[in-house]
C-alpha cells in the first residue's frame, strides 16, 4: 500500500518524468530535486518528479511534503513498509505520466546534461537508454576497488544467465519511451537490486532497441547499508529467479 499525494496543476500529459526511489535520503533529497526542478524546464516545456519513499525513517518524507507544496509538477508517493529498490522504482514508473519516463538514484551521481543526451537518443526512436560507466567518455570517481572489482565479476555472471551485449546492468540511470516502460515494468517482479538487471532481460525478450550512453560521474557516496558479500549473493540468486521465471512463462512474453 501506498500513500499518494497529488497536485490539481499538473499538466495532462507531461513530455519528461524522473523517478526518484528513496530510501533514508534526507543527506541528498533536496539538493536533487531542487538540482532537477532548476534543469528540467531547460529541457523541456513540460516536466514532473517523482519521489518513491521506500518507508524512510529519517526526514525524507518531511522534505518531500514540503515539495508537494512548493512544485506544482512534484509527486510524492510513500511505501508504508521498506520493500525494496526494485518496488519503489516499479510503483515510480507505472505512476508516471511524462512521453519519457526516467529514473536515477536519489544521491544524484551523474552530470544533469546526460538527460537531453539520452533524451535525444529516445526520440531518434530508440526505445530505452541506460547509463553506462564503462564507455569512453564515461568517467568514474572515488569507486572502491573492491566494489569495482565485484562489479566486474557480476557483469560477468549477468552475461552469462541474463542480459546479453549489456556491461553495465546496474548504472542507476534509465529511460524509456512511455509505452516501453508500462510494457516492461508492469512485467517485472522482483523487489531488491536484481530489478536492473530483471528489466533489461524482459526489454531484450520483447525485442526494445536498447542505447547505452556514457555518464560522467560526480562522486561516489558509499552507502553503509549496502552489503556487498551479502547482497551481491542475494543478486546472484536474483538472476537464476530470472531465468526460472522466464521458464514458467511468467513474464507473459508471447
Amino acid at each position: 500500500m501506498s500513500k499518494l499525494t497529488e497536485m490539481s496543476h499538473l499538466p495532462a500529459i507531461p513530455e519528461i518524468s524522473v523517478v526518484i526511489p528513496a530510501y533514508n535520503e534526507e543527506q541528498w533529497i533536496d539538493l536533487t530535486v531542487r538540482s532537477l526542478a532548476d534543469y528540467l524546464p531547460k529541457l523541456t516545456g513540460s516536466w514532473e518528479i517523482l519521489v518513491v519513499d521506500d518507508g524512510s525513517q529519517d526526514g525524507t518524507g518531511r522534505l518531500c511534503q514540503q515539495f508537494t507544496q512548493e512544485l506544482d509538477n512534484f509527486i510524492y508517493l510513500r511505501n508504508e513498509h521498506n520493500s525494496g529498490k526494485g518496488l519503489s522504482v516499479r510503483r515510480g514508473m507505472l505512476a508516471a505520466r511524462g512521453k519519457l519516463r526516467f529514473f536515477m538514484d536519489a544521491d544524484m551521481p551523474f552530470e544533469l546534461d546526460i538527460f537531453q543526451t539520452m533524451q535525444q537518443a529516445l526520440v531518434a526512436e530508440n526505445d530505452i537508454v541506460i547509463g553506462a560507466r564503462d564507455l569512453p567518455g564515461s568517467t568514474l570517481i572515488g569507486v572502491p576497488f573492491i566494489r569495482f572489482v565485484a562489479g566486474q565479476i557480476f557483469s560477468v555472471l549477468v552475461g552469462l544467465f541474463a542480459v546479453r551485449g549489456i556491461s553495465d546492468t546496474q548504472c542507476g540511470l534509465k529511460g524509456f519511451r512511455a509505452a516501453v516502460a508500462d510494457a516492461v515494468f508492469s512485467r517485472t517482479t522482483i523487489d531488491d537490486f536484481g530489478m536492473d538487471v530483471e528489466i533489461l532481460f524482459i526489454a531484450q525478450r520483447l525485442g526494445y532497441r536498447i542505447q547505452r550512453i556514457p555518464v560522467r560521474m560526480t562522486g561516489f557516496r558509499g552507502e553503509s547499508r549496502v552489503h556487498l558479500f551479502r547482497d551481491s549473493l542475494n543478486m546472484f540468486f536474483e538472476l537464476l529467479l530470472i531465468r526460472w521465471n522466464a521458464l514458467r512463462g511468467v513474464y507473459h512474453f508471447k
